[in-house]
């Protein structure tokens, strides 16, 4: 499932060259009504169970409508639902709809994904929304405030703090059972520590909630508890290394300009020789909107399609 239209990346061809478009600047809105019927039609296609129409211009990489005029500020929810639909490609299969990957590999990628959290990075939001970052902050935090969303503050200089939806956490908790961090969350949504004390008058679980991953001693606080999430870390390697992948094949394509054609990236990314084995078939949408929102790449036009610049 692509939120931006990377047409038939398992069998993925050369486009021929075409005239060149006019460059899109990303504060030209005016640009998305100009969105050919076609463009619109295959995006229309997509098996999302809502209409998303307003992801649709990352067809044409940047100009996006504010956060502010999708429907609500809340629905920035609705945003992170799209994300993590669109965040694995679907698995290969034959002329007869039999899965073509190895017993051992569909087995351990399906066991990945089923465990790794729903959650998403806050540069993945940003790269949705690459002009209007700010307005991206403010409706999150009005989303935590309303308990809409639970944001998980991150320790990493490299990697943006974690957003998943409440409903989601609050279902963890339960699984877990861990009833006291519940309602002590649910009583403080927007809080990412909790004080010991804290802790202890909402008669916490602290043992069992540490054990599962639900709070680490805070790096900055002695007698506090950071929030975290169950297997948060091997979420976040994960991600780091598919966005060292995408950095690492630009530089390999064009060492001097670091420069590289969506669809060479494309190509060395899906056919990667470990892109099942060890990336579990991560979709390269999901991918680069983490490396958009992070300042990694940007893109721009060429006469034959979109290109990727690495930034840093």
């Amino acid at each position: 499932m692509a939120l931006f239209s990377l047409n038939g990346i398992s069998k993925y061809k050369k486009p021929r060259p075409k005239k060149a478009n006019l460059p899109i600047l990303p504060s030209d809105l005016a640009i998305l009504k100009q969105l050919d019927k076609e463009k619109e039609s295959k995006i229309a296609k997509q098996s999302l169970s809502e209409p998303l129409d307003y992801l649709s211009p990352l067809v044409d990489y940047n100009p996006l409508p504010e956060p502010s005029s999708i429907r609500k500020v809340t629905d920035i929810s609705v945003v992170i639902e799209a994300i993590l639909r669109a965040r694995w490609s679907d698995y290969p299969k034959d002329s007869n709809s039999q899965y073509t990957l190895k017993s051992n590999v569909l087995a351990s990628t399906k066991h990945f994904r089923d465990h790794v959290p729903l959650a998403i990075s806050i540069n993945q939001l940003y790269g949705v929304f690459p002009t209007t970052t700010t307005k991206v902050d403010q409706n999150l935090n009005k989303s935590a405030a309303e308990g809409v969303v639970r944001i998980i503050s991150v320790n990493m200089f490299d990697t943006s703090d974690l957003v998943l939806l409440s409903s989601e956490f609050n279902t963890m908790l339960d699984i877990h059972a861990l009833p006291n961090l519940k309602k002590l969350c649910l009583s403080e949504p927007e809080a990412r520590y909790f004080t010991d004390s804290q802790l202890e008058n909402a008669e916490v679980e602290v043992e069992e909630a540490v054990s599962a991953g639900f709070l680490v001693q805070h790096i900055d606080h002695l007698n506090a508890k950071q929030l975290t999430i169950p297997d948060q870390g091997r979420l976040l390697k994960f991600m780091r290394e598919c966005r060292e992948l995408v950095k690492k094949i630009i530089v390999q394509n064009n060492k001097k300009f670091k420069e590289i054609p969506e669809y060479v990236l494309v190509d060395k990314f899906v056919n990667n020789k470990k892109y099942w084995t060890h990336f579990n078939g991560i979709s390269i949408e999901s991918v680069l909107y983490d490396c958009i929102g992070a300042g990694v790449v940007d893109g721009f036009n060429t006469p034959i399609g979109r290109g990727w610049k690495l930034l840093k």
